[in-house]
Protein backbone atom coordinates (compact mmCIF):
# COMPACT_ATOMS: atom_id res chain seq x y z
CA UNK A 1 0.00 0.00 0.00
CA UNK A 2 1.27 3.46 -0.79
CA UNK A 3 0.21 6.32 1.45
CA UNK A 4 0.72 9.94 0.47
CA UNK A 5 -0.25 12.54 3.05
CA UNK A 6 -1.92 9.69 4.98
CA UNK A 7 -4.18 8.92 2.00
CA UNK A 8 -4.04 5.53 0.31
CA UNK A 9 -3.27 5.94 -3.40
CA UNK A 10 -2.25 2.41 -4.40
CA UNK A 11 -2.75 -0.99 -2.84
CA UNK A 12 -1.40 -4.03 -4.68
CA UNK A 13 1.44 -6.52 -4.75
CA UNK A 14 4.67 -5.51 -6.47
CA UNK A 15 6.14 -8.62 -8.16
CA UNK A 16 9.06 -6.48 -9.34
CA UNK A 17 10.00 -5.74 -5.75
CA UNK A 18 11.46 -2.56 -4.31
CA UNK A 19 12.84 -1.36 -7.66
CA UNK A 20 9.35 -1.04 -9.17
CA UNK A 21 8.03 0.69 -6.07
CA UNK A 22 10.83 3.25 -6.24
CA UNK A 23 10.20 3.81 -9.96
CA UNK A 24 6.49 4.41 -9.28
CA UNK A 25 7.26 6.87 -6.50
CA UNK A 26 9.79 8.71 -8.69
CA UNK A 27 7.17 9.02 -11.44
CA UNK A 28 4.85 10.58 -8.87
CA UNK A 29 7.56 13.08 -7.86
CA UNK A 30 8.57 11.58 -4.51
CA UNK A 31 12.12 10.99 -3.26
CA UNK A 32 13.17 7.54 -2.08
CA UNK A 33 14.50 9.06 1.15
CA UNK A 34 10.86 9.37 2.22
CA UNK A 35 10.15 5.65 1.84
CA UNK A 36 10.13 2.87 4.43
CA UNK A 37 9.85 -0.70 3.16
CA UNK A 38 8.40 -3.54 5.18
CA UNK A 39 10.07 -6.93 5.20
CA UNK A 40 7.40 -8.54 3.01
CA UNK A 41 8.76 -11.06 0.53
CA UNK A 42 7.12 -9.29 -2.42
CA UNK A 43 9.18 -6.19 -1.72
CA UNK A 44 12.64 -7.73 -1.68
CA UNK A 45 13.26 -11.18 -3.14
CA UNK A 46 9.76 -12.30 -4.13
CA UNK A 47 10.35 -15.57 -2.32
CA UNK A 48 7.34 -17.07 -0.59
CA UNK A 49 6.46 -20.47 0.80
CA UNK A 50 4.84 -21.11 -2.60
CA UNK A 51 8.26 -20.71 -4.25
CA UNK A 52 9.32 -23.94 -2.56
CA UNK A 53 5.89 -25.62 -2.69
CA UNK A 54 5.86 -25.86 1.09
CA UNK A 55 3.31 -25.01 3.72
CA UNK A 56 2.69 -26.35 7.20
CA UNK A 57 -0.96 -26.67 8.14
CA UNK A 58 -2.89 -28.26 10.94
CA UNK A 59 -5.16 -31.15 9.93
CA UNK A 60 -6.49 -32.21 13.34
CA UNK A 61 -7.32 -30.39 16.57
CA UNK A 62 -8.15 -31.66 20.02
CA UNK A 63 -10.29 -29.31 22.12
CA UNK A 64 -11.29 -30.29 25.65
CA UNK A 65 -10.42 -33.91 24.85
CA UNK A 66 -12.58 -34.10 21.70
CA UNK A 67 -10.92 -34.54 18.30
CA UNK A 68 -11.82 -32.58 15.17
CA UNK A 69 -10.47 -33.18 11.65
CA UNK A 70 -9.74 -29.75 10.15
CA UNK A 71 -8.74 -28.56 6.69
CA UNK A 72 -8.35 -25.53 4.45
CA UNK A 73 -10.45 -25.19 1.28
CA UNK A 74 -10.59 -21.51 0.28
CA UNK A 75 -13.70 -20.52 -1.69
CA UNK A 76 -11.59 -18.15 -3.80
CA UNK A 77 -9.12 -20.88 -4.84
CA UNK A 78 -9.28 -23.27 -7.81
CA UNK A 79 -8.37 -26.30 -5.68
CA UNK A 80 -4.61 -25.72 -5.46
CA UNK A 81 -4.67 -24.68 -1.81
CA UNK A 82 -7.01 -27.33 -0.45
CA UNK A 83 -5.25 -29.09 2.40
CA UNK A 84 -5.24 -32.63 3.69
CA UNK A 85 -7.78 -33.49 6.40
CA UNK A 86 -7.66 -35.33 9.72
CA UNK A 87 -4.98 -37.71 10.91
CA UNK A 88 -2.52 -38.46 8.10
CA UNK A 89 -0.50 -41.54 7.27
CA UNK A 90 2.42 -41.78 4.86
CA UNK A 91 3.08 -45.39 3.86
CA UNK A 92 6.32 -47.10 2.76
CA UNK A 93 5.72 -46.01 -0.87
CA UNK A 94 5.30 -42.39 0.29
CA UNK A 95 1.56 -42.31 -0.43
CA UNK A 96 -0.45 -39.85 1.66
CA UNK A 97 -3.56 -41.38 3.21
CA UNK A 98 -5.95 -38.86 4.78
CA UNK A 99 -8.47 -38.97 7.63
CA UNK A 100 -7.18 -42.20 9.16
CA UNK A 101 -7.49 -43.25 12.80
CA UNK A 102 -4.89 -42.10 15.33
CA UNK A 103 -3.61 -45.70 15.53
CA UNK A 104 -3.16 -45.83 11.71
CA UNK A 105 -1.36 -42.48 11.73
CA UNK A 106 1.12 -43.78 14.31
CA UNK A 107 1.88 -46.80 12.05
CA UNK A 108 3.01 -44.50 9.20
CA UNK A 109 6.30 -42.78 8.43
CA UNK A 110 5.40 -39.34 9.82
CA UNK A 111 7.16 -38.25 13.01
CA UNK A 112 6.00 -35.73 15.59
CA UNK A 113 8.35 -32.73 15.54
CA UNK A 114 6.49 -30.22 17.72
CA UNK A 115 3.93 -30.41 20.51
CA UNK A 116 2.61 -27.10 21.80
CA UNK A 117 5.67 -25.29 20.43
CA UNK A 118 8.20 -27.68 22.01
CA UNK A 119 10.63 -29.57 19.73
CA UNK A 120 10.02 -33.29 20.23
CA UNK A 121 12.25 -34.94 17.65
CA UNK A 122 15.09 -32.69 16.59
CA UNK A 123 17.08 -33.58 13.47
CA UNK A 124 20.46 -31.96 12.92
CA UNK A 125 21.70 -30.68 9.57
CA UNK A 126 24.43 -33.33 9.75
CA UNK A 127 21.79 -36.09 10.09
CA UNK A 128 19.79 -34.68 7.16
CA UNK A 129 22.89 -34.59 4.94
CA UNK A 130 23.79 -38.15 5.94
CA UNK A 131 20.27 -39.36 5.07
CA UNK A 132 20.43 -37.63 1.67
CA UNK A 133 23.86 -39.08 0.89
CA UNK A 134 22.76 -42.54 2.06
CA UNK A 135 19.73 -42.42 -0.28
CA UNK A 136 21.93 -41.25 -3.18
CA UNK A 137 24.33 -44.11 -2.53
CA UNK A 138 27.23 -41.77 -1.71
Amino acid sequence: MILINKQKIKSFKFPGGAEKILYLLESLGYASSNVVFGIGSYTYQYVTRDTFGFAMKATFAKINGKGYPIFKDPATDKGDKKSAIGFLKVDEDYNLIQNVTEKEENEGLLETKFINGKIMNETTLHEIRNNINKNKGI
